[in-house]
C-alpha cells in the first residue's frame, strides 16, 4: 500500500477537494446562463399572433434583473395599477418566465399561465426579438 492513500484517507486535504469539487458541480448545475444584456427595461413595439390576441403596444413593458422580472401594464383595460412579478432564467437561446404568487390577474398582463417560455432570437443592447408557441414579440430597450 502507497503512504500516500494513508495521509488522504481523512485529511483536511480530502475534505476540502471534496467540498471545492461539490461546489463547483452545484453551482454549474444550479445556475442559468444569464445575459447582462437582457437586463433593464424593455418596451413591446411589435405583436403577432396566429390567434385572434390583442397587446397595447407601446404601453406594455417587461423589466428584466438579478434573476426577477416585472411586467407593466400602462394600457386602458389595466385599472389594477399593479405589476406583474416572477423569476425568469435563460438557459441558452431559451427565456422562461415564472410568476411566483398567486394573487395575480395574469389576464391583466395577457398571460394564460403562471409560466411562458420563450425563444430569444435575437438579443442586443437595444432589441429584443422573442417568440413563443404562436407569437413574435419585438420589445425595443427602453
Amino acid at each position: 500500500m502507497l503512504p500516500t492513500k494513508n495521509l488522504m484517507r481523512n485529511s483536511p486535504q480530502k475534505h476540502l477537494l471534496i467540498s471545492l469539487l461539490s461546489s463547483i458541480l452545484f453551482f454549474s448545475v444550479g445556475c442559468s446562463n444569464y445575459n447582462p444584456k437582457l437586463e433593464g427595461k424593455w418596451q413591446l413595439t411589435y405583436f403577432k399572433s396566429s390567434q385572434p390576441i390583442q397587446l397595447p403596444i407601446d404601453s406594455l413593458f417587461y423589466n428584466f434583473t438579478n434573476n426577477i422580472f416585472m411586467i407593466q401594464n400602462f394600457g386602458a383595460g389595466n385599472t389594477s395599477g399593479q405589476n406583474l412579478y416572477g423569476e425568469f432564467h435563460q438557459y441558452g437561446d431559451s427565456l422562461i418566465l415564472t410568476v411566483v404568487d398567486d394573487w395575480y390577474t395574469l389576464s391583466n398582463y395577457y398571460w394564460t399561465s403562471k409560466e411562458k417560455r420563450f425563444k430569444i432570437l435575437e438579443l442586443s443592447s437595444s432589441s429584443l426579438w422573442l417568440s413563443d408557441k404562436d407569437a413574435t414579440y419585438h420589445f425595443r430597450s427602453y
